[in-house]
C-alpha cells in the first residue's frame, strides 16, 4: 500500500491503483487495499471496479466507515450510465441505503438526508416510483436546517417543488 500511496501522491493514478489492487492478490479481504482501490477507482470514473472492491468490504464486517459515501457517490454516477437502463431501480435503492447509513453515521451533516431526497426524486423522475412529496420537502427542509449557510438544499427543494412531479 505505501508504494501505492507514494504513486498516488506523485499522480501517477493508474500506478496506484494497480499496487493498491497488487495488495490484494494475498488476501482478497485485505481492508486497507479494498478501500485504497474503492476510494482511487471512484475518484478515476471507474464506479464498476469500485463498488466490487465495495461489496467485498460490506462482505467482511465491521465496515470500514467511508464506505457509504462511496457506494452513494458510485451507484449515482451508475444509475445515469446508458447500459444500465434495466438496473436503474435497483442502483438507485442502493444509494438511497448507502445516503440512509450516512444520515445514520452524521445525523449532524446534511449530505444523508439531502442524498435521500435527491434518489427518491431521481426514482420518481425515472418511473419507479410515486413521489412522495411530504419526504422528499422533509428531507430536503433537514438538510437545510443541519447547514443553514449551504443554499444548496433549499435551491434543490424549490427546483423539486418546480417541476413536474409536484404539479
Amino acid at each position: 500500500l505505501d508504494l501505492g500511496r507514494l504513486y498516488e501522491l506523485e499522480g501517477h493514478r493508474e500506478a496506484a491503483l494497480d499496487s493498491f489492487r497488487s495488495s490484494l492478490h494475498s488476501n482478497v479481504y485485505y481492508k486497507p487495499g479494498l478501500l485504497a482501490s474503492a476510494r482511487l477507482a471512484t475518484q478515476m470514473g471507474e464506479e464498476r471496479d469500485a463498488v466490487r472492491h465495495l461489496e467485498a468490504l460490506r462482505a467482511r464486517p465491521p465496515v470500514p466507515p467511508e464506505v457509504p459515501a462511496l457506494e452513494a457517490r458510485c451507484y449515482l454516477t451508475l444509475s445515469e450510465a446508458g447500459d444500465q437502463v434495466g438496473n436503474q431501480k435497483e442502483v438507485l435503492e442502493r444509494a438511497f441505503a448507502a445516503f440512509s447509513e450516512i444520515a445514520e453515521q452524521k445525523p449532524d451533516k446534511p449530505r444523508g438526508v439531502a442524498g435521500k431526497a435527491f434518489c427518491l426524486v431521481r426514482m420518481a423522475q425515472k418511473g419507479f416510483a410515486p413521489v412522495d412529496r411530504k419526504r422528499v420537502r422533509d428531507f430536503f427542509r433537514k438538510a437545510a436546517t443541519l447547514d443553514p449557510t449551504s443554499p444548496w438544499p433549499n435551491f434543490s427543494l424549490a427546483l423539486f417543488l418546480e417541476s413536474t412531479l409536484v404539479k
